[in-house]
Order: C-alpha cells, then sequence, then structure tokens
C-alpha cells in the first residue's frame, strides 16, 4: 500500500462522465486516482505507476475488462481488481471471480458499501456480510 492514508488507485471506464464523478468521490476520501478510458491507457499507467488497487469497467471499446485485468494481471499479480459493470448477469459475475477478480461491483453504486469493498481488497479478505450490488469472491 502507498505511503499514507490514501490508496493509488487506477479507474477504467470509457464512460467519462462516471470516470469523473467517480475519480472525485474517490480524491474526497484521500485516494489518488490514476484515470483511464482505454484497457492499452490502463496498461501503460500500471506499467509506470506504483498501483495499490484498479477499478475496471467490463464493456470497453478496445480491450474488454478481463482481457484488461489478464494483461494486467501478468505484470501485477498482486493488484487486486473491482470491476464495474451495468450489467446485471450473473454469468458476467461468475466470470469475473472465475479469472481472479475480487468484486464485481454493479453501476450504480452505493457509496458506503464501495468503501467496505475498498478496504476489504487492500486487507484481501472478502467481507461475506454484503449482498445486492457486490458479488464476492470466494
Amino acid at each position: 500500500m502507498s505511503s499514507g492514508k490514501g490508496l493509488s488507485i487506477l479507474i477504467l471506464d470509457d464512460d467519462v462522465l462516471f470516470l469523473e464523478s467517480f475519480k472525485e468521490f474517490l480524491a474526497q476520501d484521500g485516494h489518488l486516482v490514476y484515470p483511464a478510458t482505454r484497457g492499452c491507457q490502463a496498461l501503460e499507467i500500471v506499467r509506470h505507476v506504483p498501483l495499490d488497487l484498479s477499478f475496471l469497467d467490463y464493456d470497453l471499446p478496445d480491450l474488454d475488462g478481463i482481457e484488461t485485468f489478464a494483461r494486467i494481471h501478468r505484470q501485477r499479480p498482486e493488484l487486486p481488481a473491482i470491476f464495474l459493470s451495468g450489467n446485471s448477469s450473473a454469468a458476467l459475475e461468475r466470470m469475473v471471480l472465475e479469472v481472479g477478480g475480487f468484486a464485481l461491483i454493479r453501476k450504480p453504486f452505493d457509496a458506503c458499501r464501495l468503501r467496505v469493498v475498498i478496504r476489504e481488497a487492500i486487507l484481501k479478505n472478502p467481507f461475506e456480510g454484503l449482498e445486492g450490488d457486490v458479488q464476492w469472491r470466494n
């Protein structure tokens, strides 16, 4: 984890309005945020920035979130990835968890639950009491 209270976080999402509001939300909590709108851009950030956590949108125009995660994981296998999606399919949840994602958070998300997911991803100990818009890796 980075020094100090805040984390160094990558956010990958092609929805620029969502990306900016999510970046602002995380920055208000004291985190240093590195935004990207394309998978290839996120890969460059991962190569050059010491990150503590990543948020990856599933639906992207260049690489999908799963492929982006696979490429990031080859470089930084210890970097936790939380997937974001507006898709509520159970198949997507299973796929994200099977490839090694920490959690899938459905958009729009609850701020309190998101903070718990961030904390647990850093601790690498899933909180089993949450249900609803978060699916945990077992």
